[in-house]
């Protein structure tokens, strides 16, 4: 019967039929306790399992291995690894011999959080134990290595897995991949793919996704697209994963055309009835702040509110910087003004597009430069160099320094960045039409003009 409240998900009908057979004079045994047990951690209840081990122990019955584990694995998925190696521990002061599925549980609890030098620590005490790891265990560690953005490490452990005999698998040739293309490598993850084909394993929408995105990294707009069409020709349906990394692109690209080329991949994401994330919506924005192209960002940024999306600090933060970059300090401020009152708090990307709109104001706008940096300041932010170089753009170097006197214990001033000029705007017209359309954004942010 606990077995048919296992399959049920029933802990209630479980707890119940184990306290009946109990109270009827039966002896409970560590199995009918794990059989409950793993009811309440297979839901991540693991306040009701530690309340039922807690139990089990007032009522005389020792655990057996089974209950360690299962705690081991409930600890592991909760993030809690110093009580699921204490739970190890426990069992083997108990006198049980910690199994495979002991010593993969811990690895797992560590890889999981990139930290894979204590998961190779509890690998060594594996191997002490003359256990060889299995292939659920190499292709952890192709995923701890794979966080960290260790290519070396993960490409270790996939040659490992061969030599031990396990059967290499798509999302093991897809993560070596994907950690190459977040390591900005993609001459490294074109070799990938190419031996995962070599090797008779299939790409998926995954691998694909993390081929665009190495281009993407590398600013190789024309190289993403083309490895999107490759997936369409292989029969793969493209994800918001594979639509974000082309934007993305873009947003990287030192093409003229890169706004334009991220609205209309925009516009393929939403007529392929792919459901839009952020990174879509931010990457466009930011690709269209990049070019100087005001108007198509405000309309990208509309859009993905039109669509129910919420923008995050990022996305205001690149909509913000193409306002700064024309020095339209008062809708960089509505900009800020929105974002603060949708809940999201200002960060030094966002004090450094207020600043650079000041800067580039006609004219400078000091007063209000300095006003922002002491309150930044005030509210926590950090004021790194990009910042600082900002803020010597917006009230003059010397100005600057003596608010590094005052206000950062006189905390010296980086040097002077090569001067950038302002992307020029993309559109057409005459200074009549280009001030025709400022005005219009502006009321678009509340703003008189």
């Amino acid at each position: 019967f606990l077995e048919v409240a296992l399959q049920e998900g029933d802990a209630k009908k479980a707890l119940q039929l184990l306290t009946d057979w109990e109270d009827a004079g039966n002896k409970a045994t560590s199995h009918h306790y794990n059989l409950a047990l793993r009811i309440y951690t297979k839901r991540g209840d693991l306040h009701s399992a530690e309340s039922l081990v807690k139990r089990m122990k007032d009522r005389a019955v020792v655990p057996g291995s089974g209950i360690y584990n299962t705690m081991m694995d409930a600890y592991a998925k909760a993030d809690k690894n110093d009580e699921c190696e204490a739970s190890m521990q426990e069992m083997v002061d108990a006198g049980f011999r910690p199994c495979l599925i002991s010593y993969s549980t811990l690895i797992y609890a560590r890889a999981r959080r990139g930290e894979y030098a204590a998961a190779e620590a509890w690998l060594k005490k594996m191997l002490a134990q003359r256990i060889q790891p299995d292939a659920v265990i190499c292709n952890t560690f192709i995923h701890a290595y794979s966080v960290k953005v260790d290519v070396a490490g993960a490409e270790k452990w996939l040659q490992r897995t061969r030599e031990l005999g396990f059967e290499v698998g798509v999302a093991s040739y897809s993560t070596v991949v994907d950690s190459c293309a977040k390591s900005g490598d993609w001459r490294r993850a074109e070799m990938w793919f190419n031996c995962m084909v070599k090797d008779g394993v299939e790409p998926n929408v995954v691998t694909y996704s993390s081929m665009i995105n190495a281009f993407a990294k590398a600013g190789e707009l024309d190289f993403a697209e083309q490895w999107y069409h490759k997936m369409i020709s292989a029969g793969i349906t493209p994800s918001v994963h594979s639509f974000g990394a082309i934007v993305n692109a873009c947003a990287k690209s030192s093409s003229p055309h890169a706004a334009v080329v991220a609205e209309q991949w925009i516009d393929r994401a939403e007529e392929a009835d792919v459901i839009c994330d952020g990174v879509i919506y931010s990457s466009g924005v930011d690709a269209c702040a990049k070019a100087g192209d005001v108007e198509r960002a405000v309309r990208i940024f509309n859009r993905a509110k039109a669509k129910g999306y919420k923008p995050h600090i990022m996305c205001y933060c690149a909509l913000a910087r193409a306002f700064a970059h024309r020095g339209d300090w008062q809708d960089v401020e509505n900009v800020g003004e929105e974002m603060v009152a949708a809940g999201i708090e200002k960060n030094e990307f966002f004090i450094y597009a207020q600043l650079v709109g000041y800067a580039l104001a006609k004219p400078r706008k000091s007063e209000r430069a300095e006003r922002c940096f002491r309150e930044a300041l005030k509210e926590g932010l950090n004021a790194n160099d990009h910042v600082l170089g900002a803020l010597a753009r917006s009230v003059g170097r010397p100005r600057a320094e003596v608010l590094m006197q005052e206000l950062c214990n006189g905390r010296p001033m980086p040097p002077p960045a090569p001067r950038r000029s302002a992307p020029p705007p993309s559109r057409a017209g005459g200074n009549g039409q280009q001030q025709q359309q400022q005005q219009q954004q502006r009321q678009c942010w509340g703003q008189r003009a």
